[in-house]
């Protein structure tokens, strides 16, 4: 079993508005947030870092992804 399922890696879970104001804010680094199920549906979120992040069934599509960091 990797640590992705096992281990207690994750903050607590963000909704959209919360990530959205921390964008707007100039927040890119989303390290080790949990997003699943968020509806990132057409938002801009160039640049942003979301290494380790849980997107389990997070609704992304249309969503600008320039520049984004999914490295683990």
């Amino acid at each position: 079993m990797s640590c992705w399922r096992s281990c207690q890696l994750w903050i607590p879970q963000m909704d959209t508005n919360e990530l959205l104001e921390r964008y707007s804010a100039g927040e890119r680094d989303f390290r080790g947030v949990d997003l699943q199920q968020i509806n990132l549906s057409e938002v801009n979120l160039t640049g942003v870092i979301f290494r380790r992040v849980n997107l389990a069934d997070a609704n992304l599509s249309l969503a600008v992804l320039q520049e984004v960091n999914l490295n683990q």
